[in-house]
């Protein structure tokens, strides 16, 4: 849902050099930032990663090493983005990042492996007739540093 984003991101917080990450350190810390944007936690736990894995381009059994917690610049940086977000989806007003985040962020879904491609499959709620009127597509994913591309069926 953040893909469009991610690029600035990314770049913003040095990882990205000519649209790839920097370096191994880089990717740890970018998957660890992805998962800060979507639950807002400081220090994120490997189990929770596999999503935000797939989206940086680190291998699934890649031993995830975050380093130090989420940065007060980090989590600044993540807000601006995820109120860049809310603000460019008009359908979704004055929703408030926690609002953004329990709604569409932090969802149940199923990820496999299909056809060279990853499947995500996220288990649809009533609100989710929103997001047609999202002026950026949800159904496929395929970032520059990305091994594969991601479909998403909400």
């Amino acid at each position: 849902m953040l893909w469009p984003f991610l690029g600035r991101f990314f770049e913003r917080q040095e990882l990205m050099l000519e649209h790839k990450f920097k370096d191994p350190h880089a990717v740890h810390r970018a998957v660890g930032l992805l998962q800060h944007l979507a639950t807002g936690e400081l220090e994120p736990l490997e189990f929770q990663l596999p999503l935000a894995k797939v989206l940086c381009g680190m291998p699934a059994r890649e031993v995830f090493d975050f380093g130090p917690p989420v940065t007060d610049a980090e989590a600044e940086e993540s807000s601006n983005l995820l109120t860049a977000a809310i603000a460019n989806a008009p359908i979704l007003r004055d929703m408030s990042i926690d609002g953004f985040r329990g709604s569409f962020l932090i969802r149940k879904g199923a990820l496999s492996t299909r056809d060279g491609a990853w499947l995500l499959r996220v288990e649809r709620v009533s609100y989710d007739v929103v997001l047609d009127r999202f002026p950026w597509g949800m159904s496929w994913v395929k970032l520059a540093w990305m091994e594969a591309p991601l479909r998403v069926e909400w």
